[in-house]
């Protein structure tokens, strides 16, 4: 029995190491990162961002000019990917 303790502790002890990896890495890279973007950071709301886009709209339909917007799904984006990558790779 003594044999199995450390079979049961060894994904305890790869969640905690995972988690202060983890939290390191996250604050060295999200002083690097644009404040820009922000799906899935904490303290970032995409409500801001809608905002601003719905400023941008009043002002284009106001200013009477041409506007060009490009919305990407990168979902939809990283399965044709790993699609292309499976059919030629």
């Amino acid at each position: 029995m003594q044999e199995l303790a450390g079979v049961t502790l060894l994904p305890v002890v790869s969640k905690i190491l995972r988690r202060i990896v983890f939290d390191r890495l996250r604050r060295r890279i999200d002083c690097r990162l644009r404040k820009e973007p922000a799906g899935f950071r904490s303290g970032r709301r995409t409500t801001e961002q809608i905002f601003i886009l719905r400023n941008i709209l009043e002002q284009v339909n106001e200013w009477q000019a041409p506007l060009y917007i490009h919305f990407v799904d990168f979902e939809k984006a990283l399965i044709s990917i790993q699609c292309i990558e499976t059919a030629y790779g």
